[in-house]
């Protein structure tokens, strides 16, 4: 499933992680024409910072913890563990997302991330 087309600019897109929960949303990233963009060795960072103090790191995802570059098909996939989200301790950051192609920084998006307590014990 796809939950979100980033084309050539950037989108602001506000995230919402519930803690405690696997969140793997999927993103494509595609060109002025609406084809993919192979993302094949690229890299990808994406830090989440405090909304009111954004000199501080509040978790940080790479192609290597946290995202998957799908090549070809040019997607991007979350894969933000229960383990891991169990363990945010903060309910509202920012963010933004960026993929390197080895020469330059392509800028997919920005926005918010909010954490929700689970309701339903279990």
């Amino acid at each position: 499933m796809v939950d979100a087309v980033i084309g050539p600019r950037a989108l602001n897109i506000d995230m919402v992680i519930e803690k405690g929960a696997t969140f793997c949303p999927v993103l494509i990233y595609k060109d002025g024409d609406g084809e993919p963009i192979d993302n094949t060795g690229w890299t990808a960072k994406q830090e989440i910072r405090d909304t009111d103090d954004p000199d501080t790191v509040l978790d940080t995802l790479t192609e290597i913890d946290g995202l998957v570059l799908g090549g070809v098909d040019g997607t991007v996939t979350y894969n933000l563990t229960a383990a891991r989200s169990i363990g945010y301790d903060w309910a509202l950051g920012i963010t933004d997302l960026f993929l390197n192609d080895g020469v330059k920084d392509h800028k997919l998006f920005y926005g918010s991330v909010q954490v929700l307590d689970r309701v339903t014990q279990v």
